[in-house]
C-alpha cells in the first residue's frame, strides 16, 4: 500500500509543473490568437534615471544657479521630473527655445545641495535627405539667426572662406554633397583632443585637433558660410555611473527640417539612442554665482519602463493581468523593482538545482540571488572585487575580536556593523 502511494505522490509530483506549464501556454495562446494580442505592446523600453546634484556654500552674499534641462522632442522624452531646492527661491523658465530651471537667494550661509532628477527615455532617428536638393535654399526667419557669425564660430573670416574653396565647397553644388565634404573633411582631419575649456572654429582650423566642441563649431562655420543654418547642440552620452562629461554635435537645417551630424563620433544624419539633448546653441549649461565653492555631477542609472503605448492597446482586452500594473504605479512600486521580486524566487531555484542536483556548496540557499541582485548594478567583475573585499574585511574583525571570547550573537552584531 505504501509503495502504492509513493507511485501516486511521484505521479502527482510531475503531473503538477506539467499542468501548470499546459495551462499557461493554453492561456498565452488563446489570448494571442483569439483576442488579438500583440506581443509588441508589452516589449520594455530602456530608460534611465537622470540626476543632477550641485552643491556650494552660501556666504552671505545673493546666489544664482541656471541649469539647462532636457525636454520632450522626437527622439526624447522626459518624465517625472522633480526639483529640490531647499530655502532657495526655484523657478523654470524658457529662453530661445530652451528649458531652465533657476535657484536663487539674496543671502546664504553654509552648505546647500540642490537636485533635479527625470526619467529619460530616447530612441535612435536615422534621416534619408534628397542627394540631389541644392544648396540654396528658403529660410524662415526663426532660421535665420543660425546663419550668423558669432564669437566662435566665425563663419564670415577671411581663413574659414579659403578653407572652403581649397575643399571645393559652393552653393551652387548639392547640398549633400557640400556637407558630406565638410563632414569628411571634419572627422578624418582633425584630431579628437579632449580640451576642457571652449574651442572655437578657427582654433579647431590653426591646430588640427579639437574636442567634440571645436569639431562640431567649424563643421557649422563652414556650412553658415555657404548660406546653410548650423547651431550646436549640447547634451549628454548615457551611460550607467557618476560623471560630469557632457557632449556636444551640431544640426544643419535641410528642408524644413533639422539633421543631427556629430564629427566626434561618426554619425552622419543620424542621433542615437543614447544621445539626450539638453539645449541648443552656444549656451552653458551651468550660469552660476562665482566664489561658492560650487560643485556638480550627473547620476545615471539605467532603468526598464513599460511603453505607454503598449499598455494604452493591452487596456481594452479582456482578460489583460497587466491591468494591475496600475496597482503597482500607486504604490510607488517601479517595474525594475517589481522585476527584481519576480526573478528572486528563479534565482533561488536555481541555487537548489545546483545544491541538490549537482551538489555544489552554496553560501545559504537565497544569499546567492541577492549577491547576483547586487552585481546588476556594479557589474561583474566590479561587484567579485567588492565582494571580495567584503568578506576579507568580515573575517578580519572576526579574528580581531575573537580573543574576546563573545557569545555568537554580539560577535555577529558587531560584524555586521563593522562590514554595514
Amino acid at each position: 500500500m505504501s509503495v502504492t502511494l509513493q507511485r501516486h505522490s511521484r505521479l502527482l509530483t510531475g503531473l503538477l509543473p506539467a499542468l501548470l506549464v499546459l495551462g499557461a501556454s493554453a492561456l498565452a495562446f488563446y489570448k494571442i490568437q483569439f483576442l488579438g494580442y500583440n506581443l509588441d505592446a508589452v516589449v520594455q523600453s530602456e530608460s534611465y534615471y537622470l540626476e543632477t546634484v550641485m552643491e556650494f556654500d552660501g556666504h552671505g552674499s545673493p546666489v544664482e544657479i541656471t541649469l539647462a534641462l532636457p525636454k520632450n522632442l522626437p527622439n526624447q522624452t522626459v518624465s517625472n521630473e522633480a526639483f529640490s531646492s531647499e530655502d532657495l527661491k526655484f523657478g523654470t523658465f524658457r529662453r530661445h527655445g530652451n528649458r531652465f530651471a533657476r535657484w536663487r537667494s539674496d543671502g546664504l550661509e553654509g552648505h546647500r545641495q540642490i537636485e533635479y532628477t527625470a526619467t529619460v527615455v530616447t530612441k535612435s532617428i536615422r534621416f534619408v535627405v534628397d542627394t540631389t536638393l541644392p544648396t540654396q535654399q528658403q529660410i524662415p526667419p526663426e532660421v535665420a539667426g543660425a546663419l550668423l557669425a558669432d564669437e566662435y564660430t566665425q563663419s564670415d573670416d577671411p581663413e574659414i572662406a579659403a578653407l572652403a574653396d581649397s575643399l571645393g565647397l559652393s552653393p551652387d553644388k548639392p547640398i549633400m554633397w557640400n556637407i558630406r565634404t565638410i563632414y569628411d573633411y571634419v572627422v578624418n582631419g582633425l584630431k579628437y583632443v579632449d580640451y576642457s575649456g571652449t574651442t572655437d572654429a578657427l582654433t579647431a582650423y590653426h591646430l588640427g585637433e579639437a574636442s567634440c566642441g571645436g569639431k562640431s563649431r567649424l563643421m557649422a562655420a563652414l556650412a553658415r558660410h555657404l548660406g546653410i543654418p548650423a547651431r550646436l547642440v549640447g547634451g549628454k552620452i548615457l551611460s550607467s555611473g557618476q560623471t560630469r562629461t557632457t557632449h556636444i554635435w551640431l544640426e544643419y537645417y535641410i528642408a524644413g527640417q533639422w539633421v543631427p551630424f556629430c564629427p566626434t563620433n561618426h554619425y552622419f544624419a543620424e542621433i542615437p539612442s543614447n544621445y539626450l539633448i539638453l539645449y541648443y546653441g552656444e549656451v552653458p549649461l551651468l550660469k552660476r554665482t562665482k566664489d561658492i565653492n560650487f560643485k556638480y555631477y550627473f547620476n545615471l542609472r539605467k532603468r526598464l519602463v513599460s511603453t505607454a503605448a503598449g499598455m494604452s492597446q493591452l487596456k481594452s482586452h479582456p482578460l489583460n493581468i497587466l491591468n494591475v500594473w496600475a496597482t503597482f504605479k500607486r504604490a510607488a512600486i517601479s517595474l525594475e523593482l517589481l522585476r527584481i521580486i519576480i526573478m528572486l524566487p528563479i534565482g533561488v531555484l536555481a541555487v537548489v538545482l545546483f545544491r541538490n542536483l549537482i551538489g555544489i556548496e552554496t553560501f545559504g540557499t537565497f544569499m546567492p540571488a541577492l549577491i547576483a541582485i547586487g552585481f546588476r548594478d556594479t557589474g561583474l567583475w566590479r561587484g567579485l572585487f567588492l565582494f571580495t573585499l567584503i568578506l576579507l574585511f568580515g573575517s578580519l574583525i572576526r579574528l580581531l575580536i575573537s580573543r574576546l571570547q563573545l557569545l555568537h550573537t554580539p560577535r555577529l552584531a558587531i560584524i555586521l556593523s563593522f562590514v554595514v
